[in-house]
């Protein structure tokens, strides 16, 4: 593999870790909810799931599935509930008075290290089409005689880019002055996040 195809690789992979959707919303609330550890551990249980969609589509997984409309119908639907639930409790979570106005701590409060990585590898897996958008992309990549070697780096630069993005999302938004701004807002935030997961879900169902 050339510098030249790998920078191509690397750069496809940043503009869609950089797009706005579900998982930046995710990000931003394990930010809001744990601080700089639950932010990064959000990050990397999401760049764990993209890593093993990349892996599924390098070893033909993900083309299975395409060949196949009724599994993936399946898969995509499975999918799309968890992410309509997860949508869900971001609403709920928004509805419920503001933990500045009420000094408790709500059900949307801080989380664990450990459920904020979860959270990020769940939302990241529960969207069937990243292994869609990693079959198509590394079919202009993989070729039948590459070296596992060069499979296996394509794989760790996907989940490189989106942990190193998503951290570094997290380690901006964590600072103290920043973080208690998300704090005021959590509801704001739990609400955006929760609309945009639910309408993910909703789109899945409706394709």
């Amino acid at each position: 593999m050339t510098w030249t195809t790998w920078l191509q690789f690397a750069g496809v992979c940043m503009l869609g870790a950089m797009s706005p959707g579900p998982s930046l919303a995710m990000v931003l609330q394990q930010t809001a909810r744990g601080g700089r550890g639950g932010g990064l551990a959000a990050a990397m249980g999401h760049a764990l799931g993209v890593g093993l969609y990349a892996l599924a589509a390098a070893q033909g997984l993900a083309m299975v599935m395409a060949a196949h409309p009724l599994l993936f119908k399946v898969i995509s639907c499975l999918g799309a509930a968890y992410l309509i639930w997860l949508g869900v409790q971001g609403l709920r979570a928004a509805s419920r008075p503001s933990r500045a106005a009420s000094n408790e701590i709500s059900a949307a409060a801080p989380t664990s290290a450990w459920r904020a990585a979860r959270t990020g590898l769940a939302v990241s897996l529960s969207n069937p089409h990243l292994a869609v958008m990693f079959v198509a992309l590394l079919s202009q990549f993989v070729t039948a005689d590459m070296p596992a070697g060069s499979q296996v780096l394509l794989i760790v630069t996907a989940m490189g880019l989106d942990f190193g993005w998503y951290a570094l999302l997290a380690l901006l938004i964590s600072h103290p002055s920043i973080l208690n701004g998300l704090h005021r807002k959590s509801r704001w935030i739990d609400g955006c996040g929760g609309a945009l997961m639910l309408l993910l879900g909703l789109r899945i169902l409706m394709v």
